[in-house]
Parts: structure tokens; C-alpha cells; sequence
């Protein structure tokens, strides 16, 4: 089954409120309870489907701030289901490693639109946002659920995982992996795989995301998620390829979900 798609472009002069409000409704119709938290700093929850008790929840920790008067900041955190306090002092997923958090820039007053794309599946909850007009400040927030895990993943073990930066650059899951005691990111993007179109025009899908590192692999997906040879895309762009229809995250070699 494709990954279902809803896509909204709500045009406002916007403040951290109001981009609070619908990052929350947008998670909320995807399954995700808030369980903590009040104001502009939430947590919320969303059952693991292939971990088990009590490390069967996820947790997202939302930070949501109006910066300054032009600026509006967004961070999110991991945390499984044993403490959602852990939350609380765990590093920011959707971080760059230089520490910038996401941050929407307008002029004062500015009216603008901001593109909220919802993807839902059995392994995707995950909601992606940008500036529409100028093709910036994208983020995100959610989990993937790879449907295969491996059988040296322990179920004291959150078989969850989200992305490090705001582009997807790579994937991170939470202490007590058999990979290490602490946080281990996965990149999803094999070396060699190309950024553009390839000799005939077309761009090239790996379907089926492996989420692996040295030392082994954690998981793999369906077919419904893979990498796509994004370069020269917009971000949250369409590419029909065999009458299916794929949607990527970066304008690079991209995370991308099959919706059609």
C-alpha cells in the first residue's frame, strides 16, 4: 500500500502560535496523543509497531518559539517509552551539527505560505514543512517504523527512528541498540548513489530503505520507501516514475516515499 499523502498550503502572517497550532493538528490526524507538557514545549506519543513493552512508545518533545519578531524556532526530540523526563535532556533530533534549529524567516508582517506535508503509513508518521514561496526553512517531525527488524535488535530497544537533521541527512535511534550504550545515527544514503538524472534522463529509485551502519543492519523497509536521485527537485516534489508516484524531502539524493 502506498504511503498516504495529505498536503496543506495555509498563506497567514504567521507567529510561533499559529505554526504551533497546525504542527499540532497535522500530528494529531496522524495518530500522535499529547501526553505532557503546556504552552509552546509539548510532548507527544505514538505506539511502536514492531517493539514491544515497555519500550513500546515513541516520543516526540516539541519546542515551538517565537525567536524574535521576525523568526520562529522549532525544536524536536526523541525519547521512548520508558520516562518521558528523559526528554527533557536529550540532544535535539532535528538539529544541524552546527546547532541551528529550524527557523522560518518573513519580513514584519509578512504574509507567506507554509506547505505542511503529511506522510501516513504503517511505517511512516511524519510530518514535513517549508516555505512554499522560497523553497526554505523545511523540518520535520516524526518517526519511521521499518517494517523488517533485525533479529539482533533487543526488545529492551525502541525500534524507532528520526531524522538528525531538517533534510533527512540521517537517521537516528535511541540508546540501547546493540550497536552502542548511546545514540547512533544510520545513514540511509549509499555511497555512489547519484544526486541528478543518470544518461537516459531519468532518475534512479532504490526501493527499499536499508538502515544499516558499520557493524551491521537495523532494518528495511517495503517497498514504499527508498532513495530517490532528487538534484535539480524541488523539495517535496512529485517524480513519476512506472506509474508510481514518489515524493522527496531534499533536493539532493533524497528520502523519498512512494504515495500513488
Amino acid at each position: 500500500m502506498p504511503v498516504k499523502r495529505t498536503e496543506n498550503i495555509v498563506v497567514d502572517v504567521w507567529n510561533a502560535d499559529k505554526f504551533r497550532a497546525a504542527l499540532v493538528s497535522a500530528l494529531i490526524a496522524l495518530g500522535y496523543k499529547q501526553v505532557a507538557g503546556s504552552g509552546n514545549d509539548l510532548i507527544f506519543s505514538i505506539a511502536a509497531p514492531l517493539s514491544k513493552p515497555p519500550k513500546d512508545q515513541a516520543y516526540l518533545r516539541v519546542l515551538v518559539e517565537q525567536l524574535s519578531v521576525t523568526n520562529i524556532r522549532t525544536q524536536v526530540w526523541q525519547g521512548d517509552g520508558v520516562n518521558q523526563n528523559t526528554l527533557l535532556n536529550s540532544a535535539p533530533i532535528m538539529v544541524e551539527a552546527v546547532g541551528n534549529a529550524n527557523i522560518i524567516g518573513y519580513g514584519s508582517g509578512e504574509s507567506f505560505p507554509i506547505k505542511f506535508v503529511a506522510f501516513d503509513s504503517a511505517e511512516v508518521k511524519l510530518v514535513c514543512w517549508m516555505r512554499s514561496d522560497n523553497q526554505q526553512s523545511i523540518g520535520n517531525a516524526g518517526f519511521i517504523f521499518p517494517s523488517m527488524k533485525s533479529e539482533s535488535w533487543p526488545d529492551n530497544s525502541l525500534f524507532a527512528f528520526a531524522a538528525t537533521h531538517v533534510d533527512f541527512g540521517a537517521l537516528r535511534c535511541l540508546p540501547g541498540n546493540p550497536y552502542g550504550p548511546g545514540w547512533q545515527d544510520f545513514s540511509p544514503y549509499h555511497e555512489g548513489f547519484p544526486n541528478n538524472v543518470n544518461f537516459g534522463g531519468n532518475r534512479d529509485i532504490l526501493k527499499r530503505l536499508i538502515v544499516s551502519r558499520e557493524g551491521g543492519i537495523a532494518g528495511q523497509t517495503s517497498p514504499d520507501i527508498g532513495i530517490l536521485a532528487a538534484g535539480g527537485m524541488g523539495q517535496l516534489a512529485e517524480y513519476e516514475s512506472g506509474g508510481e508516484v514518489w515524493v522527496n524531502i531534499r533536493n539532493a539524493r533524497s528520502l523519498a516515499f512512494r504515495v500513488a
